[in-house]
């Protein structure tokens, strides 16, 4: 037999065509109210009166000292000059050579722009051109080169000025410690047509060099072996030196939390600020989905806080939920200004209420013995010491442009064969244009192949031995080997591919270079979940109108395990 559901619905109902007796809301037993509130203790007094005034002491220092990478050596600090983004991601690019072969090119060009808008003759400028023209590659290069920056070179070489070999030239005709260029003799340039020259060289030398900021070549914040960055700041307290370290930052958004504070730990840095008080008047502190403090006010309908779904033993949400239901309106914000790239405290805390009382807020790890944990604070570096109250403010850029990917490596864990592999999806092209490593390979190995030498495929059902597959080129194995105390690192090494001959070895600037390319890694900092690394240019505006230009890593989670398909000794049949 079906079930029959029944319920009872309240409606209210007006007799008149006015809405006024109905928004009144009245109360026919104003008594049984009284009642109830008696008995839910609503009549006690409490004395608690609202804020209106806070005196608030500040101790402040600001940022002097920076120290790049884990055992860089202590230099000064201007966070107003630069922001800190730029002075731990930037990396030295363009080196001896003046960069890629498109910003050599560009920079010639840009020579012969501007002495042409200083109206040089035609042949000071071609001769000019002549001293330092971008050579054509040679046959070991072209083996190497992509099709794309073959291109490039088939239209600039001998057309154009090697921009780089022009800077090298007048750097080394300029004597140590002078401030003003000198013109190389092999430029030929008219005794009447100096000045000019000279003056239109010293303008472009200070914007080749203004265009992009480098880091050092040696002595970089990226750890390889770590595939993060590692710089320390210092500033000087009242009470001491408070070094704040960033271990283990990835790239990306650079914030306070971040740093942690090393106790202990000394850069040399001076006395900038004393304390200062603040008095400002405490603001109800106010975020989505708070209750309604009226009763008429209709709430955000953006953050449902009936709609979150907790069972008993979920405490964080449970928790969460009654802190807003029920003491989301006893919480008070007190402006604080602190100067960008210095570090604040809290001293003391004085509020005064409605009734004149004065009331002394303590820290609250002065008020509990075992506080060793601080929500807005930088955390310290050694466990069981005391909750540093310190808070940096970095100058970091608030918003940049990024680039698409000049360098995009992932690595990943391939367990059937043991090995870790980085493959190297995007490099960097001789022209300084991002190149995808597995297509290039396809194209330069169809150029490379001859028919007339290779003869046609061997006929299908036909076994061929094979001492091991060939899994791609842009894949560099990882190996793994045991060091002392015991533990595994993973050591870069090489696939040898037919007739015994070296592959080709990692085309990318995270693996390859000299100074901080990756030859080994610590076992655990490749995942199951692997690792993305990326190379990317950042362009980002700066408070005193300046613009900044360099290139950065980031490292952020890869997509999972891979398999090359490494096999050894098997036998494979020949394709039809």
């Amino acid at each position: 037999m079906a079930s029959i559901t029944t319920w009872t619905r309240l409606e209210p109902r007006s007799r008149r065509d006015s809405l006024e007796r109905g928004l009144q809301a009245a109360v026919h037993d104003p008594l049984w109210l009284l009642a109830r509130q008696w008995q839910l203790g609503e009549f006690n007094g409490e004395d608690a009166g609202s804020p209106v005034v806070a005196r608030l002491q500040i101790e402040s220092a600001s940022v002097t000292k920076v120290a790049i990478g884990p055992e860089g050596r202590s230099r000064d600090f201007h966070g107003e000059a630069a922001p800190l983004d730029v002075v731990v991601e930037a990396e030295a690019v363009r080196g001896s050579d003046g960069g890629t072969l498109r910003e050599r090119v560009e920079a010639g060009l840009d020579l012969l722009r501007r002495l042409q808008a200083r109206r040089v003759s035609r042949a000071v400028r071609s001769a000019i051109a002549a001293a330092a023209p971008l050579r054509p590659p040679t046959g070991e290069e072209l083996a190497a080169l992509d099709t794309g920056t073959l291109r490039f070179l088939r239209i600039m070489a001998g057309r154009v000025p090697d921009g780089g070999a022009l800077a090298r030239q007048v750097r080394r005709a300029t004597p140590a410690g002078s401030t003003h260029p000198r013109l190389p003799s092999e430029w030929r340039v008219p005794r009447a047509n100096r000045a000019s020259v000279r003056e239109v060289v010293e303008e472009w030398l200070r914007a080749l060099e203004s265009l992009m900021q480098e880091g050092r070549p040696r002595g970089s914040a990226w750890i390889p072996e770590r595939l993060e960055y590692d710089f320390r700041l210092a500033a000087r307290a009242a009470e001491g030196e408070v070094v704040l370290r960033a271990r283990e930052f990835d790239g990306g958004g650079l914030d306070w939390h971040a740093f942690d504070v090393e106790p202990g730990a000394s850069l040399g840095a001076n006395v900038t600020r004393q304390p200062h008080v603040d008095m400002s008047v405490p603001a109800p502190a106010t975020f989505r989905g708070m209750p309604a403090s009226r009763w008429w006010e209709f709430e955000d309908s953006q953050v449902d806080l009936g709609g979150i779904a907790a069972e008993p033993e979920d405490l964080p949400r449970l928790l969460l939920i009654e802190f807003a239901v029920a003491y989301g309106n006893d919480w008070f914000i007190v402006p604080v200004d602190l100067e960008c790239g210095s570090i604040g405290r809290v001293g003391w805390l004085i509020v005064a209420d409605t009734f004149g009382i004065r009331t002394s807020i303590p820290h609250y790890a002065e008020t509990r013995r075992d506080a060793t944990w601080s929500m807005w604070a930088n955390a310290g570096a050694r466990q069981g010491a005391d909750v540093p109250r310190w808070l940096f403010l970095p100058p970091v850029a608030a918003r940049t442009m990024d680039s698409a990917p000049l360098e995009d490596v992932s690595f990943v864990r391939d367990e059937i064969a043991n090995v870790a592999w980085a493959i190297e999806r995007v490099v960097e092209s001789a022209s300084g244009r991002p190149l995808d490593r597995a297509r290039d390979l396809q194209e330069r190995a169809e150029l490379r192949r001859d028919p007339a030498r290779d003869g046609p495929p061997p006929a299908s059902g036909v076994l061929s031995y094979k001492l091991a597959s060939h899994p791609p080129a842009n894949w560099i194995p990882f190996l793994p080997e045991r060091t002392e105390p015991p533990a595994i690192r993973l050591r870069r090494g090489a696939l040898a591919v037919d007739s015994g001959a070296p592959a080709e070895g990692p085309r990318s600037r995270l693996l390859g270079d000299a100074n901080a390319g990756t030859t080994w890694l610590f076992e655990e900092e490749v995942p199951r979940a692997g690792v993305r690394v990326v190379r990317r240019l950042r362009y980002t505006r700066w408070t005193d109108g300046s613009t900044h230009l360099w290139v950065a890593k980031r490292k952020t989670v890869g997509r999972g395990e891979g398999s090359s398909g490494l096999r050894f000794d098997h036998v494979v049949l020949a394709p039809k």
